[in-house]
């Protein structure tokens, strides 16, 4: 990614970030979780920004984004479900 890019993507994700947030812990409750899925949505956000095609529209930009963070969310819940040590813990508990 060019210089001009990353600094484009900083900016959007810099404004959008705490709405992403928002939207992310209003299903994982958990503040630590909702967290790691909010840097996994960043991680994929800045890997995939060369197929976003719009000018730097933040509206358009958060949809993109909240769309990522959809799919990121579904996975976590996904694995939630699946993973053992959660549901032993759960029990113990």
């Amino acid at each position: 990614m060019e210089h001009a890019e990353v600094t484009r993507f900083t900016t959007l994700w810099t404004q959008a970030q705490t709405s992403v947030f928002a939207v992310i812990s209003a299903t994982i409750t958990n503040f630590a979780d909702a967290e790691d899925v909010l840097q996994k949505v960043s991680t994929v956000a800045v890997s995939k920004f060369d197929a976003f095609e719009t000018d730097g529209d933040l509206n358009a930009f958060f949809a993109w984004t909240i769309a990522i963070a959809r799919f990121e969310i579904l996975r976590y819940l996904r694995d939630r479900a699946t993973d053992r040590h959660e549901y032993i813990a759960e029990s113990l508990g």
